[in-house]
């Protein structure tokens, strides 16, 4: 029997015989979410819809009622209307290289220009040392050194001439010409000079100064005839190299024309290039070593978040809300035994992942990572996200040199998931998260129990059978599972929204239906898991019950004892909940101390114990003590097996 054709009325009238299956794939989908908590329910559909800043919300509620389900559901009913984020890409700054540059760009564009730049790239290394191997290059570069040799000739010819009109010679010296004095053609030894007269030798080293003077100059023009050859070379290489990767910049400058950012970056990357020909070479040492040159990294592109694949808006769960899974890390490299770092080792958080959309953080994994909250909070409140390295990391100082990437713009809506405890006090403690989280969407542990929720919970089965390939239910063993949906709930007219509870039934009601052979789950097999259950868990309560049997603890059922009664205490083991019988004697005499509870005197009793004693004082003086003064000593104490002492409990009174 399909869904649409069920006739109307309670499920437990109309399912009589035949098991719960679905028409189709559509109705399994739609029932991966209970609807039954209006509150919560409008609450998160505000919250996903409203855009302004300051909204992100808190999800309270138990684990298990649905919240994550009911959340998920709504974003992808929303995201899938909505287009995808762009893509961010970060790319070297070449006038700031420890500021790298993000980029945004539409989905898809990221991983175009990625790979347009590393073909960009492996073309530059295979064009570039082959226009500088070529016949006229080379004879370009020849033309530049004959023409400074001539110039240097000329020069030293000149000088030359000057020092023969003096009687001088310009000969070569261990740091280059030299002028030395001749006479009759050959050159003056220091021996001859001193045996020259003294005015001759006067005049000799005035002609000695004026030409090392003049020598100086000559020197300092062929240094800057030097310089002015390695400017030449540098022109050189950089209008072959220009000429060379113009036409690859030209056409990739037309495809991004739209983009002011891609276009300066290309323009930026063009003149490195020129400015750094050394790196591109035939005879460069920066080839050798890794397949990709360090000194060449800054030319490629680091993919930061790529949308492409999406359809919609993302939605992220972050389950270890850690600082650097939020915010992203730099990754750092041991290179020739000196840590550092580059621009392509930044990696996003799951903030930037979820930028544009939806991210969803349990409070409780939050709550213990106190610097991913005060970072959390930072980035919503400047909407942007910063990526840096703490001081600390895992309690060691970061001694490597670190980068200051550029922010991120931040738009996004926070799901947090918690507590109700959590959220008061975070919001009464917490002035940023009273800003940050303006929505809040309770979650009740409970619904109303009407025809369509018991059908949803029938949906519900049905969908756990079909996803997890367990057997089907019948149509008593739906009737079963919905009546313990009840008992959980503590009402007739309420079903429990714990679904990980019902989930857990389910599949262990179709584990017994398979252990006995059955195709279908009966009734027989949910009351099986339940007993089972209960096996697993009540060795406490068999081992007090025994106790009872046994005379070990006395408990009188029958009969009037003036001063005694039978209390019941219900011990709260997490997983199972159980009542233990217990006396209660009350003794009351003359005296004025009026009632005393031993309990509380030797401290064996806890506040709602101590409340309820207190409560019961003062209904004795409402009711007894209205004209006259109530004179009278009364003791009160509770008898229980000492297994109670360590387990949750509360007293129910039978008097």
């Amino acid at each position: 029997m399909s869904a649409q054709s069920l006739p109307p009325g309670r499920l437990r009238r109309v399912c009589a015989h035949e098991h719960f299956t679905f028409a189709t794939t559509a109705d399994l989908e739609a029932t991966d979410s209970i609807i039954g908590q209006p509150r919560g329910t409008r609450a998160i559909e505000f919250g996903i819809n409203i855009r302004s800043h300051g909204y992100n919300m808190f999800v309270m509620g138990d684990v298990g009622t649905g919240r994550t389900t009911t959340i998920k559901k709504f974003l992808e009913d929303l995201t899938n209307m909505q287009p995808p984020p762009a893509d961010w890409i970060y790319v070297h700054n070449f006038a700031m290289p420890h500021k790298p540059r993000a980029i945004k760009l539409p989905p898809g564009d990221g991983a175009a220009f990625q790979e347009a730049m590393n073909g960009l790239l492996a073309c530059l290394r295979d064009d570039l040392p082959k226009a500088f191997d070529t016949d006229a290059y080379y004879a370009a570069q020849a033309e530049l050194v004959q023409r400074l040799e001539d110039r240097q000739e000329a020069l030293l010819a000149e000088l030359r001439q000057e020092a023969a009109q003096l009687n001088f010679a310009l000969t070569s010296g261990p740091a280059g010409p030299i002028v030395t004095p001749v006479a009759e053609g050959k050159m003056l030894s220091p021996e001859q000079f001193q045996q020259l007269p003294l005015e001759q030798q006067q005049t000799i080293m005035e002609h000695q100064e004026t030409l090392d003077n003049r020598l100086d100059e000559v020197r300092r023009e062929l240094r800057q005839l030097d310089n002015t050859l390695r400017a030449d070379f540098r022109a050189l290489d950089r209008r072959v190299a220009d000429a060379a990767i113009e036409h690859h910049f030209v056409y990739w400058q037309g495809e991004y024309a739209a983009y002011a950012e891609i276009r300066q970056y290309l323009a930026a990357m063009r003149k490195d290039i020129l400015d750094s020909l050394a790196d591109f070479r035939p005879d460069s040492d920066a080839d050798q070593g890794d397949d990709q040159p360090p000194d060449l990294r800054r030319y490629q592109v680091n993919l930061f978040v790529d949308n492409s694949l999406l359809a919609g808006a993302p939605v992220v769960v972050e389950s270890n809300p850690a600082y650097h899974n939020l915010l992203g890390r730099i990754e750092y490299e041991l290179r020739y035994g000196v840590m550092s770092t580059h621009f392509m080792n930044l990696k996003p958080g799951s903030l930037h992942r979820a930028n544009g959309g939806y991210l969803v953080i349990n409070s409780s994994d939050l709550e213990n990572n106190p610097a991913a909250w005060e970072a959390l909070k930072r980035a919503l409140r400047d909407e942007e996200i910063k990526l840096q390295t703490p001081d600390q990391m895992d309690g060691m100082q970061v001694l490597a040199k670190s980068l200051d990437p550029e922010p991120i713009p931040l738009s996004l809506k926070v799901i947090l998931l918690g507590n109700p405890e959590l959220y008061y006090w975070l919001h009464e403690e917490d002035e940023d998260f009273r800003e940050l989280f303006k929505v809040k969407a309770d979650f009740d542990s409970v619904m109303p129990r009407n025809e369509d929720q018991e059908l949803q919970y029938a949906y519900f089965i049905a969908h756990r059978c079909q996803k997890e390939g367990l057997s089907h239910f019948d149509r008593p063993a739906v009737e079963k599972v919905i009546e313990y949906g009840s008992r959980l709930a503590g009402h007739q007219e309420r079903l429990s929204t714990h679904f990980g509870e019902i989930a857990d039934l389910v599949r262990e009601a179709g584990f017994w239906a398979s252990y006995h052979g059955r195709d279908l789950v009966q009734a027989q097999d949910v009351q099986a898991a339940l007993r089972e259950r209960i096996y697993r868990a009540n060795r406490l309560e068999e081992q007090l019950r025994e106790n009872i049997a046994d005379r070990l603890i006395f408990i009188d059922t029958s009969g009037n004892k003036v001063g005694q009664v039978n209390g019941l205490s219900v011990l709260d083991l997490s997983d199972y909940t159980f009542g233990q019988p217990g006396r209660i004697t009350a003794r009351v005499y003359l005296g004025e101390d009026g009632v005393v509870n031993i309990e509380r005197e030797v401290d064996m009793a806890g506040p709602i114990h101590n409340k309820g004693l207190l409560t019961l004082v003062g209904y004795l003086g409402g009711q007894y003590a209205q004209q006259t003064p109530l004179s009278l000593s009364a003791s009160l104490t509770f008898l229980f097996p000492k297994q109670a002492h360590f387990y949750t409990s509360k007293i129910l009174f039978y008097i």
